[in-house]
């Protein structure tokens, strides 16, 4: 994060992603999440590529990462790297609210899918 940052060290896009791979690969669901933000927005000197960007948020999302399944609910919605639909956006944010993501039902709200509340 210090490297994607410029905390106490110059900014440098690959030093960050190189960091962010090491702890990817060591299960970490927060630098699953941060590698899919890269990848989906680009970072400095990096171009967007939507396919890592999905395969490192599926990895979060596999976690059940809410952010991570909001984030796949979105490249859906937008049509990032996958051909657009609605029905797997909602699919991806459903899972998000279901998560506990509250960005989700607002977006779900937006696209006029009802949440039932579950009785008590």
């Amino acid at each position: 994060m210090a490297y994607e940052m410029g905390n106490d060290v110059d900014k440098n896009a690959g030093q960050a992603v190189k960091w962010y791979k090491m702890a990817a690969d060591g299960g970490d669901v927060k630098a699953e999440l941060h590698l899919g933000f890269i990848y989906r927005d680009g970072l400095a000197e990096l171009q967007h590529d939507y396919a890592e960007s999905l395969k490192w948020f599926h990895k979060a999302a596999d976690q059940a990462n809410p952010d991570a399944e909001f984030a796949i609910g979105k490249m859906y919605e937008q049509g990032m790297g996958v051909p657009a639909s609605q029905e797997n956006a909602i699919k991806w944010y459903l899972l998000a609210s279901n998560h506990g993501q509250v960005q989700a039902r607002a977006v779900l709200a937006n696209l006029g899918v009802s949440l039932a509340v579950s009785p008590k």
